[in-house]
């Protein structure tokens, strides 16, 4: 008789085995030495055995003793064959059409009718001590979720504690800095992983993050205060490092929404350039290894501005203009602000009935979740309905409390976010004109989409948001409508 040699452990289970693959291969080769048996081949497989499909090896295995490779298995335990009915179920034909003839283990074998049974009852047993295992094993993390407690090892920017995750001071702040920088659109991950690099930002294991983690970390919801475990979401008792807000805008830029192009050189224009003649894209050079020029591609090959050449030194006196426009009058801008102030107080008890009817909607949401349990304990309702109005109830719920959390943010702390940009945008020109190449890049990046040149002069400008309010802001002096525009620009750029 020949024999295959079958060795298993679940590989979600590597610090629970009761017998590692290297324990179970030896006490296989020896057993296989002393009783003489003829061993075809060892196989051994890291896969859970609870569910049917999940070994290919097994499968593969029992293929080969159908086609007549063996006609025996070889184990430590028949439960390291198979753990579900089907398997089982798989094993028993096999036996039952006489292409498996025996299954053997150390402390006997299987090889008769009454064996057979003998060998379902104990599949059947530990078919069942996996059903119940999981179900323990589910009701335990469903628990731990409605708490608010994270499940496993910490993300990058916290730390396990007793009393759950909680923010990583060594590691917070440069999760926040990579949401706010990749949210802008103009950088790619891999760029922003070396960014975070050269500034400190290191794994827990002290190594790099590449751009497949910093992709990871972008995407995670725990960050924004939620748990997101299998489809559903659960409110977390953790401190978020970034709003719901600025989560979404990171997540329209993955999926390409407002991604800029991505520059090959740093050139500190180029990406914000076009020709008003013929409308293509500037590009740039450098020319005796230091000096930057720029120029019109001349893509529809009908344009006369590829001959002209703007060094870079001169483009910056030619932008002065465009920070220009949208540098506020301090006067008028502190004026108008006060007002706004005063309005935006006053609606204050507005805000709290607001607040009022979102919870309101979280009642009511409760309340279906509950009509929804009570139609399926009467049966008027099919199991699968129930799962499916109750995922859409459980995420209606969360996204109501996280709305909750974003609209509780008080008047105070709106007011101060408009102060930090009142005085930003009431000395835009002075940073540009005084500023370094890395502030002149950081100003183009959040103020402006793009501008057209013409005969080596900037002829117009696309500001981004909230700096189109700027821009509007100053075709008037109108106090009161400066006031309206502060509704537009909560947000400090």
């Amino acid at each position: 008789m020949k024999y295959f040699g079958y060795a298993r452990k679940s590989s979600e289970e590597d610090s629970k085995q009761v017998q590692s693959l290297d324990t179970q291969k030896r006490i296989l080769q020896d057993y296989a030495q002393n009783e003489r048996l003829e061993v075809v081949e060892y196989i051994f497989e890291s896969k859970s055995a609870r569910t049917d499909g999940n070994r290919p090896l097994f499968t593969s295995m029992l293929e080969r003793i159908k086609s007549g490779e063996a006609d025996g298995i070889l184990v430590v335990h028949p439960d390291r064959l198979a753990r579900n009915m089907i398997e089982l179920g798989m094993i028993t034909k096999l036996k039952q059409l006489g292409f498996l003839k025996e299954i053997r283990t150390p402390m006997g074998s299987y090889s008769t009718t009454a064996d057979l049974f003998k060998l379902e009852l104990e599949g059947t047993f530990a078919s069942q001590y996996s059903r119940d295992l999981s179900d323990k094993v589910n009701a335990g993390l469903k628990s731990k979720l409605l708490r608010g407690e994270y499940l496993s090892q910490s993300p990058l920017g916290y730390l396990n504690t007793p009393q759950g995750i909680v923010p990583d001071p060594a590691r917070a702040h440069y999760i926040q800095q990579a949401f706010k920088r990749y949210s802008v659109g103009d950088i790619s991950l891999k760029r922003l992983a070396n960014e975070l690099y050269e500034q400190g930002f290191r794994t827990k294991g002290g190594r790099k993050a590449y751009r497949s983690v910093i992709e990871r970390m972008l995407k995670n919801r725990v960050y924004y205060g939620v748990l997101f475990h299998k489809g559903v979401l659960y409110p977390a008792k953790h401190e978020p490092l970034v709003s719901k807000e600025l989560f979404d805008r990171v997540q329209d830029v993955l999926v390409g929404r407002n991604r800029s192009k991505k520059q090959k050189h740093d050139f500190l224009y180029r990406d914000y350039l076009y020709c008003h003649v013929c409308g293509c894209k500037m590009t740039a050079t450098i020319k005796k290894g230091k000096y930057r020029y720029y120029y019109c591609t001349n893509g529809k090959g009908k344009c006369q501005e590829h001959t002209k050449y703007i060094e870079e030194k001169k483009l910056h006196k030619k932008f002065l203009p465009v920070f220009e426009a949208i540098n506020l009058d301090e006067e008028l801008a502190t004026l108008s602000l006060e007002i706004y102030a005063e309005e935006l107080k006053s609606k204050s008890a507005l805000q709290e009935r607001m607040q009022a009817s979102v919870q309101e909607q979280i009642r009511a949401i409760e309340k279906k979740l509950e009509k929804s349990k009570q139609l399926y304990l009467n049966e008027l309702c099919t199991l699968e309905e129930y799962k499916k109005d109750k995922q859409e109830f459980e995420n209606q719920r969360v996204d109501l409390q996280q709305a909750l959390k974003q609209k509780s943010s008080n008047v105070q702390t709106t007011l101060e976010l408009l102060q930090q940009f009142k005085k930003h945008a009431c000395t835009i020109q002075k940073m540009y004109e005084e500023g370094d190449d890395q502030v002149k890049a950081d100003l183009l990046r959040s103020a402006l989409w793009n501008s057209e040149m013409q005969g080596g002069k900037v002829v117009s400008t696309r500001y981004r948001k909230p700096y189109t309010y700027l821009l509007e802001m100053n075709k008037t002096r109108d106090i009161h409508e400066w006031r309206r525009w502060w509704d537009s620009n909560p947000r400090n750029p």
